[in-house]
């Protein structure tokens, strides 16, 4: 869950490079110094990071949305498979959506990690970025933020799967899954 949502915050960055380019040209005009350009980047950056931020922590924000939805988790598909095969759709729905909503309530966090990422960017890392692939930015932010998004999100994903009873949503499913491969 802590992956799922560390790549959720950062997945509705500018995905391509004339993005971010068009958006730095966009803030700072034509001919550009390197601190222009670093400048119109962070700027570029931090619009997304919020944008990402205002998406995923909306009411079903990550459920309805396809780039951040998370799955049943990959690791237990078989478990998934058995249920449904038991006709079982709405409890593992049910478990899904329940996950979604704890990241929800999680990724409200994720705002000033993400600046703070941004506003740290040396002049190195933005044209590193702007000469990058596709996911240049993306892989950026990952980087930066992967492992304080997971101290950060750790007790506030703990303290949202108690509030919205994950662990009950699980139950019944670990149940019925237990006596069906009996």
């Amino acid at each position: 869950l802590f992956t799922s949502i560390t790549v959720a915050c950062t997945a509705q960055f500018p995905k391509s490079l004339k993005e971010v380019t068009n958006a730095v040209q966009g803030v700072t005009g034509g001919g550009l110094t390197n601190d222009e350009v670093v400048a119109g980047l962070k700027e570029a950056l931090e619009q997304g990071a919020g944008q990402a931020v205002a998406t995923g922590s909306a009411v079903d924000g990550f459920w309805n949305d396809d780039q951040l939805r998370i799955p049943f988790p990959p690791e237990a598909e078989k478990v998934r498979s058995t249920l449904l095969g038991l006709g079982m759709r709405g409890p593992v729905e049910d478990f899904e959506h329940t996950m979604n909503t704890a990241a929800e309530q999680a990724v409200k966090e994720a705002l000033p990690i993400l600046r703070d990422a941004v506003l740290g960017m040396s002049i190195g890392d933005g044209f590193t970025i702007l000469r990058g692939g596709e996911r240049a930015a993306t892989n950026y932010l990952q980087d930066k933020t992967t492992a304080p998004l997971r101290e950060k999100f750790r007790p506030i994903v703990e303290q949202a799967n108690d509030e919205v009873a994950l662990t009950n949503a699980w139950e019944p499913l670990a149940s019925a899954y237990n006596k069906a491969a009996l």
